[in-house]
């Protein structure tokens, strides 16, 4: 099976989707809040961007995947017993 050709522009989406999820790694790991808006190269990555309404979504979410994975792996957190506790609370 052959892979997906990426146009230019989809690659470069996907290189700033990486960059904004190490971003949000970072910012967990220096103890800063899980807030994309208040990260200043977050929002030079943003303004760098097409200036298109929505077109910055997949960025923000990126960040804050990092962040959160970030906070998950810090905190040895584990999904089983999560879901547990979830229905169990239902």
């Amino acid at each position: 099976m052959a892979g997906k050709n990426y146009t230019e522009q989809e690659l470069a989406e996907l290189q700033r989707c990486g960059a904004a999820q190490v971003l949000g790694t970072i910012a967990y790991n220096e103890g800063r809040s899980r807030a994309p808006a208040l990260d200043p190269d977050m929002m030079q990555m943003v303004a760098d961007g097409d200036n298109v309404v929505g077109s910055s979504i997949w960025i923000l979410a990126a960040f804050l995947r990092g962040w959160d994975l970030a906070n998950l792996a810090a905190n040895d957190w584990d999904g089983e017993a999560a879901l547990d506790a979830l229905q169990e609370a239902a």
